[in-house]
This record gives structure tokens, sequence and C-alpha cells, in this order.
């Protein structure tokens, strides 16, 4: 998800040159306020999604290892 935003933060300023190229002074109120709006809604739920799939601030962690040839994925530490 990380990788998404990295990349939605990089094509923003792109895309808002070309709107503003497309639209020039025939923009309607409605049409920024939307935009702000899906915006913020998209800020949001890419907070909304770190914070939920996040671990507890105490939680131990162990990353992968090899174990016999073979990849132990790794995980919180219970």
């Amino acid at each position: 998800m990380l990788r998404l935003v990295e990349i939605g933060l990089f094509l923003l300023p792109f895309a808002v040159y070309v709107a503003w190229r497309l639209l020039g002074p025939h923009v309607r109120r409605e049409l920024l306020l939307g935009a702000a709006l899906a915006l913020a809604a998209l800020v949001g739920l890419a907070f909304h999604y770190g914070l939920k799939d996040s671990l507890d601030p105490h939680t131990r962690y162990a990353p992968a290892r090899m174990e016999g040839g073979v990849v132990v994925p790794g995980g919180p530490v219970r």
C-alpha cells in the first residue's frame, strides 16, 4: 500500500497540471469541490488502511528466516 501512496503522491502534481491545462478558465466550483473531496477520501482511506494493518506498538516481530532450505515467513512473535 505504501508504494501505491508514493506513486500517487508523485503523480499528483502532473495530474493537477493536466487538469489545469485542460479546464483552463472554465473550471466550475462543483468540479473543484469534487476533486478536493476525492483527494481527502483517498488520503483518509490510506491512513485507515495503514492503521488497520499495523501491529500494536509493543508487539515483537520475527523476520523471515531459512530453516532446512525452506523460507519460514516472519510475523508477530506469540
